[in-house]
């Protein structure tokens, strides 16, 4: 009997100076859990915003780039004499594509659905490397 009251006694020593400690740091874990579901809860609901930011500035960044690097006239549609078949402006061959992006992210804003718009518009990221190909090196 002797034993178990030894063992009791310690048991009662050590979960008298751990039990503290024990609760201050669940504490801690759950205002941490608390503010993890909140930034979870905040990019959740602008996820939207989230996402469109980046291919906005991407797409902005690839018409400033092809303001510069595009002569006056582009053209589109290369024939197979080398010629094109439309010629258009070059703010035209830059600007278009930063419209079509947008309109596509206005389609995600708009749908229930996010990823199906949203994988569209950064699609329409490859037309001004396309734009820029096609009048560095026609065929």
């Amino acid at each position: 009997m002797k034993f178990l009251e030894l063992i009791a006694e310690k048991w009662n020593l050590v979960y008298g100076k751990v039990a503290p400690v024990v609760s201050a740091i669940a504490y801690v874990l759950s205002r941490a859990g608390d503010i993890l579901l909140k930034t979870w809860q905040t990019i959740l609901k602008f996820r939207k915003i989230f996402l469109a930011a980046p291919v906005v500035w991407a797409a902005v960044q690839l018409a400033f780039q092809n303001l510069e690097r595009l002569p006056d006239t582009v053209g589109l549609d290369v024939q197979l004499d080398g010629t094109y078949a439309i010629q258009i402006s070059r703010e035209l061959a830059c600007w278009g594509p930063v419209v079509l992006t947008i309109f596509c992210l206005l389609m995600m804003f708009c749908s229930r659905r996010i990823l199906t718009p949203w994988l569209v518009s950064v699609m329409t990221l490859i037309l001004p490397i396309f734009i820029w190909i096609i009048n560095v090196f026609p065929s």
